[in-house]
């Protein structure tokens, strides 16, 4: 009788393994970036209280009724400058959850 099993092995023999010096590297990154956890964690809290000091339209210092059209380019630069900090802390945030697991 013939053997259907055509990997016997569990399919060992065909496995890649990630080289040795790879694997250290990745474990002195992980080290590193949880040694610094605690300040990435002040950084995303400061940029929290930046984005929401944005939002705010006392953040801009232009004087609506002298210059309208400048107002709508501060108010347009700070939307901007909210879009790109709130990036920032997203990726900030995504680096804590994968070294925090």
């Amino acid at each position: 009788m013939q053997d259907d099993n055509i990997m016997p092995n569990n399919g060992d023999y065909f496995s890649i393994q990630e080289p040795l010096e790879q694997r250290l590297e990745k474990q002195k990154e992980r080290a590193k970036i949880l040694s610094e956890l605690p300040k990435i964690e002040m950084v995303v809290k400061h940029l929290e209280k930046r984005i929401k000091s944005l939002d705010k339209l006392s953040s801009i210092k232009v004087d609506i009724s002298e210059d309208p059209a400048l107002f709508q380019k501060a108010h347009e630069v700070n939307r901007l400058v909210k879009y790109a900090l709130e990036e920032e802390k997203n990726n900030l945030e995504d680096l804590i959850n994968t070294y925090k697991r």
